[in-house]
């Protein structure tokens, strides 16, 4: 997704193995994340000879979380966060809070930024400022 937002513009889509090429990526390993971005309508397809791809919507719209989740599925730390009745001991857990709360966490930071946060320095900028409220 930051390669297309970096190099695909109007007149000119990016193709897979350009996209493979700068980021020593195989084409396979794109082509199989492609279906699931297309699937979510955060990149579109151009056939022919000067197809490739460009994104769905403008970078700032693609928040970060969306991508992962259009990859992965939704957030879920462990399986009882999502699905209680998957765990016999999640009415009793002591620990399960704490998963619900990283869990909205993750999200709440994943949809706070955006593709364009990352494809510009300002929005950079933006995330290392955040990241000085922590001592690593």
């Amino acid at each position: 997704m930051l390669d297309i937002c970096r190099h695909a513009d109007e007149d000119k889509p990016v193709h897979l193995r350009e996209i493979a090429t700068r980021n020593n990526l195989s084409k396979g390993y794109l082509e199989q994340l492609v279906v699931s971005l297309k699937n979510a309508q955060l990149i579109r397809s151009f056939s022919g000879r000067s197809g490739g791809y460009r994104l769905g919507r403008l970078p700032e719209n693609i928040s970060i979380l969306e991508i992962i989740e259009a990859i992965i599925g939704p957030i879920n730390v462990v399986e009882c966060v999502q699905r209680p009745e998957e765990c016999m001991m999640a009415d009793l857990c002591d620990c399960r809070s704490l998963w619900r709360l990283l869990n909205h966490r993750i999200v709440d930071v994943l949809s706070e930024y955006s593709l364009k946060d990352l494809c510009e320095k300002q929005g950079m900028k933006r995330i290392a400022q955040a990241l000085k409220q922590y001592k690593d």
